[in-house]
C-alpha cells in the first residue's frame, strides 16, 4: 500500500514538473511581450 502512495507521489511530482516546464516559457514570453507593449506606449 505504501508503494502505491509512493508511486502516486512520483507521478504527481512528474506531472507538476512537466506542467511547470511547459508553462514557464509561455509565462515568460507573455511577461516579456507585456513589458515590450508597455514600453511601446
Amino acid at each position: 500500500m505504501d508503494d502505491v502512495i509512493f508511486i502516486n507521489d512520483i507521478t504527481f511530482y512528474a506531472a507538476n514538473t512537466c506542467v511547470s516546464g511547459f508553462f514557464l516559457p509561455v509565462w515568460l514570453a507573455l511577461a516579456i511581450k507585456k513589458r515590450t507593449d508597455l514600453s511601446d506606449m
